[in-house]
């Protein structure tokens, strides 16, 4: 099967638009479809490829062809789907290392009547095949991870132990979840143990997914400290906790005062933005280790074991008796400590 292209080379119809391979046995159709029609889908969770992977790309389609297909939806236009435009579920560095190797005309497969879930599940399913998540950046990973998880929460048709984990987790009281970190490896892992998790991403440990879905709540110049591991990335998960204006203020507190935050101060921030009581004093006085002394009835209240008297008193010696010889061996000392030269009582 072979569609007519036409005389007119500025023709924007459908003939013009789409070249079929002719798989007449497949069940998905490839249709070669123009770059200038091909659109990146607006909410990718990954940036696209630049420096030498992209000119890695470029040179491998320049020597072997496009070796996989597209996958594309139609571009809805004013609420209804376009009849000339795509938009790229998969397959956008291709296309744009195509361009630059001067390639006009790429297969495509169609998918139509898709649910925005169905289009992140699509997006993420194929990073995930074509990639090692451990390639990615940690805020890489957890958008793809965090997207992955809303879309397939949202559709409601799977009920893995993984999304039932994930659901407790996010319902649990901190006290839950903290014992159940401390349980957990903070690694992905899959149920084989193989370091190859591609294409496998609901063998993820629950608790990680979990870690990964508070980290992708970081404020874009957090996920920069902890890609740059300047943060660690599960105290990144703890504070993924806080809200965008308290995450402003701890980032401008720890960059000023060059701070490398640490996993128990993290914790201890997400604890002060649960408790309701969270100010820039109160998270400047966790930061410098400042505690407010309890209201007491005596400036000083300290306990001597009686072991350490027991080389100074007799059992015969009340406790009133040892309270006055101590007060009366302390006026001594500071009333003649600063008679020494030297500040010690050598010759008092």
């Amino acid at each position: 099967m072979s569609f007519n292209l036409g005389s007119n080379k500025n023709s924007k119809n459908l003939d013009s638009l789409f070249q079929s391979t002719d798989p007449s046995d497949s069940k998905e159709r490839v249709y070669r479809i123009h770059t200038d029609n091909l659109h990146n889908y607006f909410n990718q969770p990954l940036p696209m490829y630049e420096g030498h992977r992209l000119d890695d790309l470029v040179a491998s389609i320049e020597a072997n062809g496009i070796m996989q297909n597209l996958i594309v939806r139609p571009l809805v236009v004013d609420g209804a789907e376009s009849d000339t435009d795509y938009e790229i579920l998969d397959g956008r560095h291709r296309r744009k290392a195509s361009v630059l190797a001067g390639l006009e005309y790429l297969p495509c497969v169609i998918k139509r009547d898709l649910t925005e879930d169905d289009v992140q599940l699509i997006v993420t399913e194929t990073i995930l095949l074509q990639r090692s998540l451990f390639d990615l950046s940690y805020s890489q990973r957890a958008a793809v991870l965090a997207t992955r998880y809303n879309a397939t929460k949202n559709q409601g048709k799977r009920t893995d132990l993984l999304i039932k984990e994930i659901n407790e987790l996010l319902e649990s009281p901190d006290e839950a979840i903290d014992n159940k970190q401390n349980r957990t490896s903070e690694q992905i892992v899959t149920k084989s143990g193989s370091k190859d998790i591609v294409g496998k991403p609901y063998n993820l440990d629950g608790m990680t997914v979990y870690r990964y879905i508070q980290l992708n709540k970081l404020v874009d110049t957090m996920k920069e400290m902890v890609d740059n591991e300047e943060i660690p990335w599960t105290a990144g998960s703890d504070l993924g906790h806080l809200s965008e204006e308290q995450q402003v203020e701890v980032y401008a507190y720890i960059t000023d005062n060059e701070v490398k935050i640490t996993c128990k101060q993290a914790k201890a921030l997400k604890q002060l933005a649960k408790s309701g009581k969270w100010s820039v004093e109160a998270m400047t006085a966790m930061f410098e280790g400042k505690k407010k002394l309890k209201k007491s009835s005596s400036r000083h209240n300290v306990t001597i074991k009686r072991k350490s008297l027991d080389v100074f008193f007799t059992n015969d010696e009340t406790e009133e008796e040892i309270q006055t010889t101590i007060v009366e061996a302390l006026s001594f000392y500071y009333a003649n400590v600063n008679k020494a030269d030297d500040g010690s009582l050598e010759g008092i």
